[in-house]
């Protein structure tokens, strides 16, 4: 009930808000020119390309150059800047996860956004806030999270005498899809393939883990690393999921009766299936335990700027308009599924409005998982600790060795090698 009225007062806020800046802005427009060159992945290529349309409409004699690097290219591109001609970007997209990683190699070359024009931290997601925080300083701007939704095929559960509503936990999630839906020949979770982490990262998330205690030592057996660890253990041992090379098929045909997806994909669905109009029934991931958390978030993008960029009035105002603006936030939502991190856009009609299909306002429920996101750093080193992790855990149910006593030796050996320091 609280999140509820935590929301109204957002929407009530945010449609002041945007009035007053309306009205500033056409009493203020600035003529703006200059080159923009930005570094994404190809995950964000259609929605950048797009958002570099809608910001020329505005700015026309703003030219944005596009191009596509991961992590790792970018580094490598950055620590040779100093020595050879590279052309670095004036803005880079970088994954909460990724963000101390960029940090630990190149946070000399980027810039501090405190010193970004009307960059306000207290409108953002806090918890990307924090993880883009270090030494007191904010180095990227949150740009947008994706929602984590978990879809049923309620007419399926119907006719087995269950309902989604009923399934609060991953115990009792585990126990349907071992005990009732086996025997019917269904699995209970379409998965690509469970190996590649994505339910990993989410279980992680969802508890707010960290591999490090306060002392900024390794710990893979503390509560709630292992907790984690242990949800994925017993979907494993209780072959609950069908692995397929189209996850969303087996949703639709029926052979898997849940799919954890982004809203970009229940758009898909819905465009391509209107069938299913009522047969979906669309609900939050399933807590550890009653009453316990259950929401989420897939991964989170940031916007880094080049130190470089700074005087680069056109980039300065890119960044603003990717993060901030009320109509972009409204259209990132409505074609793509994305939820902007900042916390005062949510003011159009689309965050507010039923979806018919799945008879489910999608906004709201996405707003409401971003205001219960738990808190969450992620080390410079989270990645290789991650993959070691999921690796030892799909290990250990493979062969029915103790996960914890697994678990304990990977951490002695992580110790005791170099690849951490």
């Amino acid at each position: 009930m609280k999140k509820i009225i935590s929301i109204l007062i957002i929407f009530l806020v945010n449609i002041s808000l945007i009035s007053c800046e309306t009205a500033s802005n056409s009493s203020n427009v600035e003529k703006l020119s200059g080159k923009v060159t930005i570094w994404t992945t190809d995950a964000n290529a259609a929605l950048i390309n797009d958002a570099a349309a809608l910001f020329r409409k505005r700015y026309p004699e703003v030219s944005i150059n596009v191009s596509y690097s991961d992590v790792n290219t970018a580094l490598d591109s950055i620590s040779k800047s100093s020595k050879e001609n590279v052309h670095l970007p004036d803005i880079m997209i970088v994954r909460d996860k990724n963000i101390p990683v960029v940090l630990n190699k190149a946070q000399n070359n980027i810039l501090d956004a405190s010193e970004i024009p009307q960059f306000k931290k207290d409108k953002f997601i806090k918890n990307q806030i924090n993880n883009n925080t270090y030494k007191n300083r904010i180095y990227a701007v949150p740009w947008y999270v994706e929602p984590t939704i978990m879809l049923y095929r309620e007419d399926i559960l119907k006719s087995l005498n269950i309902k989604s509503d009923d399934i609060k936990t991953w115990k009792q999630y585990i126990d349907i899809g071992n005990n009732i839906l086996k025997p019917e020949g269904k699995a209970m979770l379409s998965s690509m393939d469970i190996n590649d982490g994505t339910i990993y990262d989410l279980l992680l998330s969802q508890l707010g883990v960290s591999y490090f205690n306060n002392n900024e030592n390794i710990d893979l057996l503390n509560e709630k690393s292992v907790r984690a660890a242990g949800i994925l253990n017993e979907i494993y041992k209780s072959k609950i999921s069908r692995d397929s090379t189209d996850k969303i098929q087996s949703f639709i045909n029926g052979d898997a009766i849940s799919l954890i997806c982004n809203v970009s994909t229940m758009y898909n669905i819905e465009s391509k299936y209107p069938d299913l109009k009522d047969k979906i029934r669309i609900q939050k991931i399933p807590a550890f335990e009653p009453g316990g958390n259950r929401d989420n978030i897939n991964f989170g993008d940031n916007l880094m700027l080049l130190k470089s960029s700074k005087s680069n009035s056109a980039a300065l105002q890119f960044v603003q308009f990717l993060s901030s603006d009320k109509e972009f936030a409204d259209y990132e939502f409505k074609r793509y599924g994305f939820i902007s991190s900042d916390t005062t856009s949510y003011v159009e009609d689309s965050f507010y409005k039923k979806n018919e299909f799945y008879n489910k306002y999608i906004g709201i429920m996405a707003v409401d998982e971003i205001l219960g996101l738990r808190n969450m750093k992620y080390e410079y080193n989270f990645n290789i600790i991650r993959d070691k992790s999921l690796k030892t855990i799909i290990d250990a149910s493979a062969n029915n060795k103790p996960l914890n006593e697994s678990l304990y030796n990977l951490q002695t050996a992580l110790e005791q090698s170099d690849e951490l320091k």
